[in-house]
């Protein structure tokens, strides 16, 4: 069962009053330890959600490809994987090539709603689904 967060729309410039928007208010992390197998072994991803409403299909989450990202930057023998991203990051909403797949939407950080991450690490060679783990971010809902 994934678990719960409440947070608050819009964005966080981190500039005090400039008008300009960095990033929202809230951010999803992960922190993986493989223990001590490489990255290399396993295909890694963290599948996040631009949509707002409840009960977006997986097929329709964006991807980070972690273990591709890993392999390109020589970081594949690494077995701790740990990073913090925000949905405002534009890159996010457009994709790169071989390392994240975009969902094909745009993301409103003022959009109140639910949204779904989840991480999961498989089998390079069976593709066989050997941990996953998810959280819903429940966004405009703060008590």
């Amino acid at each position: 069962m994934a678990a719960t967060y409440c947070v608050k729309t819009g964005v966080n410039d981190g500039l005090g009053t400039v008008a300009h928007s960095i990033a929202t208010k809230w951010n999803f992390g992960c922190y993986i330890n493989l223990g001590t197998a490489p990255a290399s072994n396993y295909n890694i991803d963290v599948f996040y959600d631009l949509d707002p409403t409840a009960g977006t299909a997986m097929a329709q989450l964006g991807r980070i490809d972690v273990d591709a990202i890993l392999a390109a930057q020589g970081a594949g023998g690494t077995s701790l994987i740990q990073d913090s991203q925000s949905l405002s990051f534009a890159y996010l909403s457009s994709g790169v090539p071989g390392h994240v797949t975009a969902p094909g939407i745009a993301f409103d950080p003022n959009a109140a709603g639910e949204y779904a991450f989840v991480v999961r690490v498989s089998n390079k060679i069976t593709g066989d689904v050997l941990v996953q783990t998810s959280i819903l971010v429940d966004v405009g809902a703060v008590p």
